[in-house]
C-alpha cells in the first residue's frame, strides 16, 4: 500500500509541477515558434516579480527564447529535486537551501552542468567588461569556484542576515530614539530628556549612533550593550513590548546570535571559524588541530549568549512577548503580531522583531489587510521599519560593522540534461548584469550576494526598511555561514562543526531544548553552563581530524 501511495503522488507531483505533462502551470501560452527555457523558482520570501521582470526583458532581447517560470516552496525543496531528479525538466533552478554535503552530491551524480565557462567569460554581450565570477561577493568566491579549477556548478542566489527591525512611527509617538543629550547628568538635565521622538517635535535631536556621524541608518540607535537594555526599560517605561520573533522555529534567535557574534569579533575573527587559519583575538594561532579552541573560546559567543540570555530572563519575565516561544509562534505569526500590534494589543504594541531580509515581502498581504482594515499608513512600503544597529560590547570602540548572513548556501543551478543550455547560460549570464541585479533587489526588497551598483530608479521601487538594509551592508563586511572554506567541514567527521545551529549547540542540551534561546526561555541551562556545553575538547576534535585524513 505504501509503494503504491508513493508511486501515486510522484505521478501527481510529475503532473501538476512539471512540464513533463506538456502544459505550463501557471497558465502561460506555450509559443511553438520559440525555444523554451524552463526556470524553476523556490517561491519563498522573494517573490516572483523580479524574475518575471528579467524574463519580460530578457524575451525583448532575445525574442527567440520563451521563459516560462515555474514557482513552488514544497517541489523545488533541493532534496526533493535530487531525489526525483527525473521527473524535473525545467533548466534553471533556484533553490533556497542546499547543504554542501547536498551539493556534492548534485555535482557528483552529473545532475547539475558545469557553467565555469559562461560564468567567468566577460559580460562583453551586455556592454560590460566583469564576468558574473568576477562580481560575487569576496567570502564566497572561493566556493563557489576553486582557484585551481575552471569548474563551476552553482551561483549564489540572494544575500540575507537575521536582524532586528523596529517600528520607526512606535519610535516616534513612544519617544523611544537616543537624544543628543542620552546620558548627560548635569546642568539639570533631567533624565526624561535623554529620549527623543526624532521628528523635532520636542526640540531634541537624535544621538549620532554607533558610527557617529549625522543623519545616517543609525541616528539615535544604541551604541552599546547597556545602551540597548536602557533602551528596551525605556520601551516598558512608555507601555511597549520590546522583542517578538519565531520562537517556534529555534533557527531564528540563533542566526542573530551568530550575527551579535559577528558584530562582537569583527571580520577577521569571525572567519577563523570557516577557515581555521589565522590568529584569534582570544585563541592566538589558530590551525586544523587547536581549532577546537574557537568553539567556547571567543569572547563574542559569550556575549551573544549573554544578549540572548538577559533578553529573555532579565526584568520581570524577560523582553519578550508571551507569544514568543508559543509552539505555534511560527515565523508568519510573529511578522503578524509585530504588526498587528499597533491595533490589537490593548495598548501595549511590540517594538522590534527578529526576522530574515525577506521579511516584509513575505508579510505584504499583512500590509494588505491593515490597510484595508485599518488606514492606507499601514500599506506596505508605506509604513516605515528601520535596521536596529546590534548593539557592542560596553568596553569595545565602533570601527567597522561585520555583518553574518545565513543565505549562501542558496543557490542557482542549470539542469544537466537540459537540451537547451546555451540559451539557459545567456539567461542566467543577463540576470546577472549590473542592470538585472539592480532590478532584482529593487523588486525583491532583498540584495544578491555580489558586487554591484544599485540605479536610482531601482532604489525607489524599495521600501524604506528594505533601502536602509542596503545602507547597512554597503557599510559592512560580510560573511556567508556553512561555507566550508576549510576541507575539513566538508569530511563527514567535520561536517558535524559546520554552521551556526552546529556552533552553538550544547551537549548538555540533549534532554531539552536544542537551542540556546528556548533553553534560556525554560530555565534549564545558564549562560556558563551552555558555553561549558559548547566546548569540544583537544581529544574529541584531534580524533574528527585524525578520521577526516587531511593530515596524511
Amino acid at each position: 500500500m505504501k509503494k503504491l501511495l508513493c508511486a501515486f503522488l510522484a505521478a501527481v507531483v510529475a503532473c501538476t509541477a512539471f512540464v513533463g505533462c506538456k502544459r505550463d502551470p501557471q497558465g502561460e501560452e506555450i509559443d511553438p515558434n520559440r525555444t523554451q527555457i524552463y526556470v524553476a523558482l523556490y517561491n519563498g520570501g522573494l517573490g516572483r516579480d523580479w524574475l518575471d521582470a528579467a524574463d519580460a526583458a530578457f524575451e525583448a532581447k532575445y525574442s527567440q527564447y520563451q521563459v516560462i517560470v515555474n514557482v513552488s516552496k514544497q517541489q523545488f525543496d533541493g532534496q526533493m529535486i535530487y531525489d526525483n531528479f527525473a521527473s524535473y525538466n525545467q533548466d534553471i533552478f533556484f533553490l533556497d537551501y542546499v547543504a554542501d554535503e547536498l551539493y556534492r552530491q548534485f555535482i557528483n551524480s552529473g545532475k547539475i552542468a558545469d557553467i565555469g565557462e559562461a560564468m567567468t567569460e566577460p559580460l562583453t554581450e551586455f556592454g560590460e567588461t566583469e564576468s558574473v565570477y568576477d562580481k560575487i561577493s569576496p567570502f564566497l568566491k572561493d566556493y563557489y569556484k576553486a582557484a585551481d579549477s575552471d569548474a563551476m556548478y552553482a551561483l549564489p542566489w540572494y544575500q540575507s542576515s537575521y536582524q532586528i527591525i523596529y517600528d520607526k512611527e512606535l519610535f516616534t509617538d513612544k519617544a523611544l530614539y537616543m537624544s543628543e543629550l542620552y546620558g548627560v547628568t548635569e546642568g539639570g538635565i533631567d533624565q526624561e530628556m535623554w529620549w527623543t521622538k526624532g521628528d523635532g517635535s520636542d526640540g531634541l535631536k537624535k544621538s549620532l549612533g554607533q558610527d557617529g556621524e549625522e543623519d545616517t541608518y543609525d541616528d539615535g540607535l544604541p551604541v552599546t550593550y547597556d545602551d540597548f537594555f536602557a533602551m528596551m526599560d525605556r520601551m516598558i517605561e512608555v507601555g511597549v513590548i520590546p522583542f517578538t520573533w519565531a520562537g517556534g522555529a529555534n533557527y531564528y534567535f540563533v542566526s542573530l546570535l551568530l550575527n551579535l557574534t559577528a558584530k562582537y569579533e569583527g571580520y577577521n575573527d569571525i572567519m577563523l571559524n570557516y577557515t581555521l587559519s589565522g590568529t584569534d583575538s582570544d585563541c592566538g594561532p589558530i590551525d586544523l588541530e587547536n581549532g577546537y579552541l574557537l568553539r567556547d573560546g571567543q569572547a563574542g559567543k559569550r556575549y551573544a549568549l549573554q544578549f540572548a540570555y538577559d533578553v529573555i530572563r532579565g526584568r520581570d519575565g524577560g523582553y519578550i512577548s508571551d507569544n514568543t516561544f508559543n509552539s505555534i509562534q511560527d515565523n508568519s505569526a510573529a511578522q503578524n503580531e509585530f504588526l498587528y500590534s499597533r491595533e490589537n494589543t490593548k495598548g501595549n504594541p511590540v517594538a522590534m522583531l527578529v526576522d530574515g531580509a525577506w521579511w516584509e515581502k513575505e508579510s505584504e498581504n499583512i500590509f494588505d489587510e491593515m490597510a484595508t482594515r485599518y488606514d492606507e499608513k499601514y500599506a506596505y512600503g508605506t509604513r516605515e521599519f528601520g535596521v536596529m544597529p546590534l548593539p557592542i560590547g560596553n568596553d569595545q570602540q565602533y570601527t567597522e560593522n561585520t555583518v553574518a548572513c545565513v543565505s549562501g548556501r542558496s543557490m542557482i543551478y542549470v539542469n544537466n540534461n537540459s537540451d537547451v543550455k546555451e540559451g539557459a547560460l545567456l539567461f542566467l549570464q543577463f540576470l546577472h548584469t549590473d542592470e538585472m541585479l539592480s532590478k532584482a533587489t529593487g523588486l525583491a526588497n532583498t540584495g544578491r550576494p555580489y558586487v554591484y551598483e544599485m540605479a536610482d530608479e531601482d532604489l525607489a521601487l524599495m521600501t524604506p526598511y528594505g533601502r536602509e538594509l542596503q545602507e547597512y551592508y554597503a557599510s559592512s563586511r560580510v560573511v556567508f555561514d556553512e561555507i566550508p572554506l576549510n576541507e575539513f567541514y566538508r569530511t563527514s567527521s567535520g561536517v558535524k562543526y559546520m554552521g551556526y545551529m552546529r556552533m552553538f549547540a550544547c551537549d548538555l542540551g540533549n534532554d531539552g531544548p536544542i537551542d540556546p534561546a528556548s533553553a534560556f526561555n525554560v530555565g534549564t541551562h545558564t549562560v556558563d553552563g551552555w558555553l561549558d556545553g559548547m566546548a569540544v575538547s583537544e581529544s574529541r576534535w584531534m580524533n574528527d581530524v585524525n578520521a577526516s585524513g587531511l593530515l596524511g
